[in-house]
């Protein structure tokens, strides 16, 4: 995740005041903000694969969706 994260995060990060918590969720310490047109079903995603332990599954769902996406972006904190 290191190469894509780094590549994506200084041009998806945003700042505090332009967040919607109700699309923000955490994962390994980094928050992130669900934005695309799906977005209530992306955040119902990851919620349910964090709370069921899919650790692969969320990982591969952020290295995707910042690599092809935007669907999420990185918060700055």
């Amino acid at each position: 995740m290191g190469n894509v994260e780094l590549e994506y995060s200084s041009l998806m990060a945003c700042n505090k005041h332009d967040i919607e918590e109700e699309y923000v969720f955490e994962f390994k310490g980094k928050r992130y903000e669900c934005i695309g047109e799906n977005r209530e079903f992306d955040i119902e995603q990851f919620r349910f694969a964090i709370k069921d332990k899919q650790w692969t599954t969320v990982s591969n769902r952020i290295i995707n969706q910042l690599k092809w996406g935007p669907n999420i972006r990185m918060i700055k904190t």
